[in-house]
C-alpha cells in the first residue's frame, strides 16, 4: 500500500513538472508578409535573448519556433525593411506578421574592397550585401546557398555525393576563359574555401560584382570577389553558442524497376509487336517467377540492394566569445558528418566501404589592445576533413549508373557456389555489388591550416581619419589517400555440366588485397599591407584613399618537375581614391598594378584602371519630402579587367594575361 502511495505522488509530481515546463516555453508561428499583403521569403526570426534560436521563412512566407522562453522577444528582420520585435508570453501559432519598408535605405552600409564598411549610397561599383541569417540555414554548404538568394549569383550542383556535393557558382555568369573561371573567396582578407567555413562564423557577407569595385585586387578580381568577415569577441561576459541539426537526404523521385518475370513478360511483348520471336519462354518466365533458378534465371531489384532509401546528415557547432577591454577572444568548433545513400552488406565486410565525408572545423580569433590606438589580431582556422570510399576508386557515378542500367535479368548478385559473376559481351563486367563490398576502401585524409596575423595602427596623430594595416597568413594544407583494395576472381557460368553443377569459366583471377599511401603537400605565404584615409569636411565633402600592396609565394608537391616546381610568385599593387559630395554626387578612380613571374621580363606587369560615377537625386530634399518616394541611383563606369591563367603540360608552361573593357550602367 505504501508503494501505491509513492507511486500516485511520483506520477502527480511529474505531471506537475511537465505542466510547469509547457507553461514556461511557447509556440510562436505564423506567416510574414510586406505592406501589400507580398508573403516573404527568407526572413529571418530569431529569439533576442538566444540569438542561436531561430529560423527563417520557407516559401510560403511562414515559419514556426518552438521552445521559446514565456517572456522572450522574438526579432523579425529582412533586409529593405524595419526590423520588428515581438514580446512572446504566450503561444501564437497563427501570427501575421507585416514588415513596414525602411525609410532608410540610404544608410545601409556595405563592405567594400579591402574589408572597408561604406555607406551604400556612396558606392559606385556594384556590390551587395548578404543578409547572414539567410545562410545559417542546415545545407551541405554555404555555396549551395548563394544560388536564388543573391542577385547576379549563377549556381549549379553538379553532384549529390558527400563531398562533392558543392556548387559551383559565378557572378554574372563566366567572364573568362579557360581555367579559373570561379570568384575569388577572401575570408578575413585572406584567400579560402566557403564549402568548409561553417555559417555560424560569418559576422559579415558581401559580393563585388563589377571591375570597378574588384580594381584593387587586379587580375585575382576579374570574376568578382566574396568578402566574408569572421565573428570577432566583444568585451562582457562569457557567450556561448550550441547548436545542433539532424537532417534526412532522400531521392523523391527515384524510378521504380519491375521485377524479373514482369521485365520478361514485357520484353515478349515488345519483340512480338515488332514482329519477332518471343525472347523468353513460359519457361522461362515461370523460372523467374519462382526464383527455381537463381543462376540463368535471377530476379535482382539493384535499386533496393545498392541504395537505401534514406540517410542521416549531422551538423554540430559550439562557440564561446567574450573578454575585457585590452583582450577580446571567439572561439568556435563544428563537426559535419555524412554518408551516401549506398546499401553496404554489412555481412560481407566488418570495414566500412561506404561513400562518406566528415568534417571537423576550429576557429580562434583573439584581439588585443597593444595601445589605445594599436590593435594586434590573432586568427586561426583548422579544417579537417575524411572521406571513404569504395576501394575501386572514388567516382561513384559507375554505382549510379551500374544499377540503374542492369536489368533484374542480367546477373546475379553472387552465384550459388560463391563466385562473383561477369557479364557483357567480353563477360568481364563487374556488378555494382561486388564493387561496393568487396574491393575494399579508399580513405582520403586532409589538414587545412591557416594562421593570420594582423596589425592596425590608427594614425589619427597625423592627421584624423589616416590608418595603416599590415597582414601575414601561413597556408599550409597535408592530404594523406589511403588504398586497402582487393577484387575477387570473376567467373561466367555458361550453363550446367552433366552433374548438375554449374559449367564456370575464370575470366579474371583474384587480386589479393595491398596497401599504398601518397602524399600531397600546398604551403602558401601571403602578405598585405594597406594605408587607408577616410575624413568627411563640413558635413557633406567625403573623401577616401587606399594605397594597398601585397605579395603571394606558392609552392605543392604535385608540381614536381624542373620547371612546374617552381614557386609561384604574385605581385599586386593599388590605389582607390573616392569623393561624395552631400552623399548625392559620387566618383571614384581605381587603379591596379599586377605581376607574375610566369611572364618574360619586361612584360611581368599590367595595368587595370577603373572609373566610376554615381548621382543619387533621391538626396535632394525636395525629393525625400516627398511621400512614398522612390530611391533611385545612376551609377556609370569604365574600367579594365584582367585574368592570369597559367596552363602546364610536361616542362613548358604556356600563360595569358587577359583583358576586357566593361561599360556599365546601373538604374
Amino acid at each position: 500500500m505504501k508503494i501505491k502511495h509513492i507511486l500516485l505522488f511520483l506520477m502527480a509530481w511529474v505531471s506537475s513538472m511537465s505542466l510547469a515546463y509547457a507553461q514556461q516555453t511557447v509556440v510562436a508561428s505564423g506567416s510574414v508578409m510586406d505592406e501589400k499583403g507580398e508573403l516573404l521569403i527568407g526572413v529571418s526570426i530569431s529569439v533576442k535573448e538566444v540569438p542561436s534560436m531561430g529560423a527563417i521563412t520557407d516559401i510560403d512566407g511562414r515559419f514556426k519556433i518552438g521552445g521559446i522562453k514565456a517572456g522572450h522577444t522574438l526579432v523579425i528582420s529582412y533586409v529593405g525593411y524595419d526590423p520588428q520585435e515581438i514580446k512572446m508570453n504566450k503561444s501564437n501559432e497563427r501570427m501575421r506578421v507585416v514588415l513596414k519598408e525602411s525609410s532608410n535605405v540610404m544608410d545601409e552600409v556595405v563592405i567594400t574592397a579591402s574589408g572597408k564598411v561604406q555607406k551604400k549610397i556612396n558606392v559606385t561599383g556594384a556590390i551587395t550585401g548578404v543578409e547572414v541569417a539567410t545562410l545559417k540555414t542546415p545545407a551541405t554548404s554555404i555555396s549551395n546557398m548563394l544560388g536564388g538568394r543573391v542577385p547576379g549569383i549563377i549556381s549549379v550542383t553538379r553532384s549529390g555525393e558527400p563531398g562533392k556535393d558543392f556548387s559551383e557558382f559565378w557572378v554574372r555568369g563566366i567572364s573568362t576563359f579557360g581555367a579559373g573561371q570561379g570568384a575569388l573567396v577572401l575570408i578575413d582578407g585572406v584567400e579560402g574555401n566557403l564549402n568548409t567555413l561553417d555559417p555560424e562564423d560569418i559576422e559579415s557577407f558581401s559580393i563585388l560584382k563589377d571591375a570597378s569595385s574588384t580594381a584593387v585586387y587586379g587580375v585575382r578580381g576579374a570574376n568578382g570577389v566574396v568578402l566574408v568577415s569572421t565573428k570577432k569577441g566583444k568585451a562582457g561576459k562569457l557567450n556561448l553558442q550550441v547548436k545542433a541539426n539532424a537532417g534526412i537526404s532522400y531521392s523523391p523521385r527515384m524510378p521504380k524497376y519491375v521485377r524479373a518475370a514482369e521485365y520478361a513478360a514485357l520484353a515478349n511483348e515488345a519483340a512480338v509487336t515488332r514482329g519477332r520471336i518471343p525472347v523468353y519462354s513460359d519457361v522461362d518466365v515461370d523460372l523467374f517467377r519462382n526464383h527455381m533458378d537463381p543462376d540463368f534465371h535471377p530476379d535482382v531489384d539493384w535499386r533496393d540492394v545498392i541504395l537505401r532509401d534514406y540517410t542521416w546528415n549531422q551538423q554540430y557547432f559550439l562557440s564561446a566569445s567574450g573578454g575585457g577591454e585590452v583582450a577580446r577572444y571567439y572561439i568556435s568548433a563544428g563537426f559535419t558528418t555524412k554518408d551516401a545513400i549506398f546499401k553496404q552488406d554489412k555481412g560481407v565486410n566488418k570495414y566500412n566501404t561506404n561513400v562518406n565525408y566528415n568534417k571537423f572545423n576550429f576557429r580562434a580569433n583573439v584581439d588585443v589592445n597593444v595601445t589605445s590606438t594599436t590593435t594586434l589580431s590573432l586568427n586561426e582556422e583548422t579544417v579537417i576533413v575524411t572521406q571513404n570510399y569504395p576501394g575501386y576508386g572514388n567516382d561513384s557515378k559507375v554505382l549510379w549508373q551500374a544499377q540503374s542500367n542492369l536489368t533484374p535479368v542480367t546477373v546475379p548478385l553472387m552465384y550459388t557456389t560463391g563466385q562473383a559473376p561477369g557479364y557483357g559481351t567480353d563477360k568481364s563486367n563487374i556488378s555494382p555489388y561486388v564493387l561496393l563490398n568487396m574491393t575494399g576502401y579508399r580513405k582520403f585524409y586532409s589538414n587545412d591550416n591557416k594562421i593570420t596575423m594582423q596589425l592596425n595602427q590608427d594614425l589619427k596623430m597625423i592627421t584624423p581619419g589616416l590608418s595603416i594595416a599590415g597582414l601575414v597568413n601561413i597556408n599550409s594544407i597535408g592530404a594523406r589517400t589511403q588504398v586497402r583494395e582487393k577484387m575477387p576472381a570473376i567467373y561466367y557460368a555458361h550453363g550446367y555440366k552433366r552433374d548438375g553443377t554449374l559449367d564456370l569459366e575464370k575470366i579474371s583471377d583474384a587480386v589479393e588485397p595491398y596497401y599504398t599511401n601518397w602524399n600531397d603537400t600546398e604551403r602558401r605565404i601571403y602578405w598585405d599591407f594597406r594605408l587607408n584615409y577616410d575624413q568627411t569636411f563640413n558635413k557633406v565633402h567625403k573623401v577616401g584613399a587606399l594605397v594597398k600592396a601585397e605579395w603571394s609565394d606558392y609552392e605543392a608537391s604535385k608540381y614536381n618537375q624542373l620547371l612546374t616546381a617552381i614557386p609561384k610568385r604574385y605581385n599586386s599593387y593599388s590605389s582607390r581614391f573616392s569623393y561624395s559630395y552631400d552623399d548625392t554626387y559620387m566618383a571614384e578612380f581605381n587603379m591596379g598594378y599586377t605581376g607574375s613571374e610566369a611572364f618574360e621580363k619586361g612584360k611581368k606587369f599590367g595595368w587595370f584602371p577603373a572609373v566610376s560615377i554615381g548621382w543619387a537625386p533621391t538626396q535632394y530634399r525636395f525629393w525625400r519630402n516627398k511621400d512614398n518616394f522612390i530611391n533611385y541611383f545612376i551609377y556609370y563606369s569604365f574600367n579594365i579587367s584582367g585574368r592570369f591563367l597559367s596552363l602546364c603540360i610536361f616542362d613548358c608552361c604556356i600563360n595569358w594575361m587577359c583583358r576586357a573593357n566593361n561599360l556599365k550602367k546601373k538604374y
